[in-house]
């Protein structure tokens, strides 16, 4: 079971694809010296984020771009561990033609979510 939800448990996410495995990225500087070669500079510690598809219905999209405008914490639940952080960024994408029921217009998200604590269920 892979989701997307609030910390309040409202499920954001109607499905999840293409998750990415943990990735990281950090403050690194490289310079070159006078003598060629290379010195490598690591500044504070890597940022841990999944990057992943999201299907969300029209409801669920106004969620998620309200989370992401105030930066709002959110819970991804994968198997029996839970990440809590942030959207960095968010793309969509509709799928559906117009539909007057707002739950039946699909769009896909393809966002980053940055990890700021982990645990298990």
């Amino acid at each position: 079971m892979i989701k997307l939800e609030t910390l309040q448990g409202i499920k954001i996410s109607t499905g999840i694809k293409s998750l990415s495995p943990t990735s990281f990225e950090g403050i690194r500087i490289e310079n070159k010296l006078l003598d060629g070669s290379k010195h490598v500079q690591i500044i504070g510690d890597p940022q841990k984020y999944f990057n992943f598809e999201i299907l969300s219905n029209h409801l669920q999209v106004n969620i998620i771009n309200n989370a992401y405008s105030i930066n709002e914490m959110l819970k991804l639940i994968i198997d029996d561990k839970f990440y809590k952080g942030y959207i960095s960024e968010h793309s969509w994408v509709r799928i559906t033609v117009r539909h007057k029921i707002e739950s039946n217009r699909y769009y896909t998200c393809s966002l980053r979510f940055d990890i700021s604590e982990e645990g298990s269920i």
